[in-house]
């Protein structure tokens, strides 16, 4: 097994995690229920998308890749709320954290 993915969240993880199931690479999520201990535990105690069989490295790193902005590195469609900053998800078109809309 080899680490490919170090998520920010859960949400990330999963996204990345179901577009390398959907491109047939066998993967698994180490690390989903470490929110509630967050200030106790390392930094990089994120959640993380591990492959299973390490000849899909590679494979799974180029689907990652389509997943990413290259100028951000986060996953593309994400967007920033303008009133409060918060990180949101393509599929949201009201801020989760404040409800103020999406950006034009």
């Amino acid at each position: 097994m080899q680490r490919v993915y170090q998520a920010a969240t859960l949400m990330d993880a999963q996204l990345v995690f179901d577009a390398l199931q959907s491109s047939g690479i066998e993967a698994t999520i180490n690390g989903a229920y470490l929110s509630g201990a967050v200030g106790e535990l390392p930094t990089d105690a994120t959640p993380s998308v591990w492959v299973i069989d390490e000849a899909d490295v590679y494979r799974a790193k180029a689907v990652i890749n389509e997943l990413l902005d290259p100028e951000s590195g986060v996953l593309r469609g994400e967007w920033y709320c303008g009133e409060c900053g918060e990180r949101c998800a393509a599929t949201f078109q009201i801020c989760w954290n404040c409800g103020a809309a999406r950006p034009a």
